[in-house]
């Protein structure tokens, strides 16, 4: 607010202080916020001034507060009478209410007086008023001035938490588990400011954050974190649900022409490609981007170029640029893949809460429940790539969420692949020097027939037509299945 007051024509006392008395009958300018008039000086008594001006007529100040301009009650800005009638309705871009009740309240303020040193107290008459939103029949009171400059219904603005109605245990109970502490989970919006610890809800993990950043970002766990993004998880979740048949992050081990580059989603069936644009595709961040929005853009164009010269028939790029259900819904229902996928039968709430899981904790729990399946048999399943699969079961391993070794894989795979019939071992000659009953008798002695110990993992691998190393030698014996 803007206000002042031209005192400087006034007489002066010593040519410092104002003489009231003979300043009687003299007019002075004065402004107020949007308002500029005058008033006259008609008398002055005991540090009061009174004024006169023809529009709001006579008006009693102290001297103390004329010199201010506080002169907000002599233009009718602030009144003790009420100015807002029972049953006027506020409606516009921000607030649909209607008033239905009014009271006065006397409001005790205190304050330090630095002049005399301590603490003074003031009660304050206020008026307020009892309104009724009429987006939600929510009814609460509210301040007149704050009722003036088009303050609106608190609990649509998410100032006054109210339990069932806009607290996060109630608007998103899907993060209630991620909160340190679950009774805050009801005393504050899902747009907070406020800092609180939040925890995984699978190694317990804990980190302090801003409210507003976990609901939009999710928890990203320093420990268990899968690497994969929002948007991603959000993806995978689609294409799983609609049972179609893709590779999550394709690289040179499914294509050669790839090179360095990664793909996010690969459909099988129709040669397409999905690419998830994060926000650092489109805006330039403080962190996390090692490259600038330009030469993001300038890499996602190789990318592009590079798949449709080896054959990718269709590109499809989703901006996911916000990570949130509704945003990244709209994204893929206006994206191409509209016309492969039949987006109906989609469970989108299930996209959300799957892209709040960890993929890692989601693996080891199948890993868990089936422990005799193997990780390339798990990343068929999942989609994801196996040496991932193989870092989230030795993370998993040692969080003691499944139990994962490399050589008991190994070994069962080496089982599975182990010939029925007995092992036939030859010289270069092609003689045979021995015959033994399975790959683990000949394991048991070879060390005392050969000199070496023949591993069954191996010897498998070479009488396995299934096998890159099938019928080559070990060391300079020829090892066959009996026919």
């Amino acid at each position: 607010m803007e206000k002042w007051i031209d005192l400087d024509k006034l007489p002066k006392i010593n040519n410092e202080m104002v003489d009231w008395k003979k300043s009687i009958g003299m007019v002075v300018n004065f402004k107020y916020n949007t308002i500029r008039d005058n008033v006259k000086i008609i008398d002055f008594k005991n540090s009061i001034i009174t004024i006169y001006n023809p529009k709001y007529g006579e008006f009693k100040i102290n001297s103390g507060n004329f010199k201010k301009c506080t002169l907000g009650k002599f233009l009718n800005i602030y009144t003790d009478t009420f100015r807002i009638e029972i049953g006027e309705n506020f409606k516009d871009a921000n607030r649909d209410i209607t008033i239905i009740d009014r009271k006065y309240e006397t409001i005790r303020k205190e304050y330090f007086d630095k002049k005399r040193n301590k603490i003074r107290v003031i009660n304050k008459k206020e008026k307020y008023y009892k309104y009724r939103c009429n987006k939600d029949n929510f009814e609460n009171w509210i301040l007149e001035s704050n009722l003036l400059k088009g303050v609106g219904c608190s609990l649509c603005t998410n100032t006054i938490i109210v339990k069932g109605k806009n607290d996060i245990a109630t608007t998103r109970p899907d993060l209630v588990k991620y909160f340190n502490s679950i009774e805050d989970a009801y005393k504050y919006a899902e747009k907070s400011h406020e800092r609180l610890l939040f925890k995984c809800p699978y190694c317990n993990t804990t980190k302090e954050m801003r409210i507003a950043d976990f609901v939009i970002k999710g928890f990203s766990c320093p420990i268990c974190n899968d690497g994969f993004s929002y948007p991603e998880k959000f993806m995978h979740s689609l294409l799983t649900q609609s049972k179609i048949k893709f590779i999550h992050q394709l690289s040179s081990v499914n294509f050669s022409w790839i090179g360095s580059y990664r793909y996010d989603f690969y459909l099988i069936n129709f040669n397409t490609i999905i690419e998830v644009h994060g926000d650092q595709h489109y805006n330039a961040r403080k962190s996390f981007s090692k490259r600038n929005p330009r030469q993001e853009q300038d890499n996602d164009r190789k990318k592009y170029e590079l798949a449709k010269n080896n054959g990718i028939s269709k590109y499809i790029t989703i901006d996911a640029s916000i990570s949130s259900i509704d945003w990244l819904k709209k994204s893929i229902i206006e994206s191409d893949l509209s016309t492969i996928i039949n987006l109906d039968d989609i469970n989108w709430i299930k996209c959300e809460t799957d892209a709040r899981k960890s993929k890692i904790y989601e693996i080891c729990e199948i890993k868990r429940k089936n422990p005799r399946l193997t990780s390339k048999e798990i990343s068929d399943i999942s989609g994801i790539e196996r040496s991932v699969i193989v870092d989230y079961l030795k993370l998993g391993n040692r969080l003691n969420w499944c139990n994962y070794s490399a050589k008991e894989e190994q070994r069962l795979s080496a089982q599975r692949n182990r010939p029925k019939k007995a092992i036939i071992v030859k010289n270069e000659n092609g003689e045979t020097i021995g015959i033994f009953d399975s790959c683990s008798e000949l394991e048991r002695q070879s060390v005392k027939l050969f000199g070496f110990k023949m591993h069954f993992t191996e010897v498998a691998k070479r009488v396995n037509p299934k096998s890159n190393k099938y019928k080559t030698k070990y060391h300079e014996y020829i090892i066959e299945e009996k026919k």
